[in-house]
């Protein structure tokens, strides 16, 4: 093989490697940021619904008496949460 075939075979095969770098029109880069925004705006809103739940559970178990299996048990995991991250 010339030279001037091993270089147009090792350019093109460089060239099909490559990935292609096509602009994509602001519009459509406009969108997809907005899908990302309200797509953290929706995860933030369903965790602070989550989180609300989960403490008005807690508080009831807490507003139980003294000597009730939950409130003992929530307790338990609580005492061996705090002690994990001390």
């Amino acid at each position: 093989m010339n030279t001037v075939a091993r270089t147009l075979s090792r350019v093109a095969s460089r060239a099909a490697t490559r990935s292609v770098n096509v602009a994509k029109p602001a519009v459509a880069r406009f969108s997809t940021l907005l899908d990302k925004k309200e797509k953290g705006e929706e995860g933030a809103y369903f965790r602070s619904k989550d989180n609300e739940n989960l403490k008005a559970a807690v508080d009831q178990i807490l507003a139980m008496e003294d000597g009730c299996d939950a409130k003992e048990e929530l307790m338990e995991v609580i005492g061996r949460f705090i002690y994990s991250i001390i």
